[in-house]
Formats: structure tokens, sequence, C-alpha cells
């Protein structure tokens, strides 16, 4: 069976659901879904989907997500993707988390995390930002802690230098190397940033610029 607890809340369908401690929420269907102290959010299906003290937050459906922080938090589907912050989305993928100051997406993949203020990752696997609106586009093992940082993919890349970004495979810009760009082939070596401010290519087989004149 169902149980409600609070004013104007509703139940459309499923079973063993449960809405407690707060008003206007709304379960649609599912099984094992629970709204509890939050307000004005809807669980819309799926399985074992809960949301507990966020308002004004929504999971679509998928299985084993939770929101449990805050208010203004999305989650599309998936499975086991977890939000601990405030005004945060993840679209889907798996095993997904959302901490610190909020304002931040993941838009799928496995096993990412956004621990920064209005930081992102589109997708890939175990990737993990740390600083303040930094951002992964994808790729695998890949960290950006710096503030402002990037890394548009690949693998094992390590940013953590304010106002700097990465592409390739193993790019490495430490924390004191400040708006430094690195960009690598596909070899497994390590490539390290020249310094702050520098710009550093390693392709093994050389850097052309074609120009052409008329």
């Amino acid at each position: 069976g169902h149980i409600i607890s609070g004013d104007f809340d509703l139940i459309g369908g499923g079973s063993n659901n449960n809405i407690s401690g707060c008003d206007y929420a709304f379960i649609g269907g599912g099984t094992d879904i629970d709204v509890i102290d939050s307000s004005y959010s809807s669980s819309i299906g799926g399985y074992n989907n809960d949301i507990s003290g966020s308002s004004h937050s929504v999971i679509g459906g998928g299985q084993n997500n939770s929101i449990k922080s805050e208010f203004d938090n999305f989650i599309g589907g998936g499975s086991q993707n977890t939000i601990l912050s405030k005004v945060s989305a993840i679209a889907g993928g798996t095993l997904n988390t959302i901490s610190g100051d909020g304002y931040s997406f993941i838009g799928g993949g496995e096993n990412n995390v956004v621990n920064g203020e209005f930081g992102s990752i589109l997708g890939g696997e175990n990737n993990t930002t740390d600083g303040e609106k930094a951002s992964i586009a994808g790729g695998q093992g890949n960290h950006a802690s710096g503030d402002y940082s990037f890394i548009g993919g690949g693998f094992q890349n390590k940013v953590s230098g304010e106002y700097s970004y990465a592409f390739g495979r193993k790019a490495e810009i430490t924390a004191s190397q400040s708006g430094a760009a690195v960009f690598t082939d596909g070899n497994n070596i390590n490539t390290p940033s020249s310094g702050a401010h520098t710009a550093t290519l390693n392709f093994e087989n050389g850097v052309y610029v074609q120009t052409t004149s008329g």
C-alpha cells in the first residue's frame, strides 16, 4: 500500500510508495518511491527513487536514484545517481554524484563526480571536477581541480591550474600553472605543462601548420 502524510499530496499508482512530511508532492507510479520532507517535489516513476529534504525537485525515472539536499534539483533517469546539493541536474547514466555548493550538471556516463560550484561533466567515465566552474567534456579518468579549468576529453588528464585546459592523454597542469594549455596525442606518456601562461604540445610525429596563399 501507499502512505501519504501531508496536504495536497498525490500518488497516481504503483506500489509501496510514500509521501510524508511535505505538501504538494507527487508520485506518478513505480515501486518503493519516497518523497520525504520535500514540498512541491515529484517522482514520476521507476524503482526505489527517493527525494528527501529537497523542495521543488524532480526524479523522472530509473532506479535507485536519490536527491538528498536543498532545493531545485533534477534527475532524469538512469541508476544510482545522487544529488547532495542545490539547483543541480543529472540527466542520466549510472553512479554519478553532484555534491558541493551546487548549480552543477552531469549529462550522463558512469561514476562521474562534480564537487565544485557551477561544475559540469557532459559524460564519460570516472571523471571528477573539484574547481569552481570547472568542466570536463568526456573521456575517462580525468580530473579538473582548478577553478575555471577545462578538459576536452581523453584519458587521465589532470588540470589543477586556474583558467587552464587540456586535451589528449595524460596531460598534467599543476596548481601553480594558471592559464596553461597542454595538447597531447594518444601515447601512454605523461606530458607536463611548461609553465603558467604557456601552451605545450606533445605529438610524436610533429606539429604542422598548413597555410595557403594566393
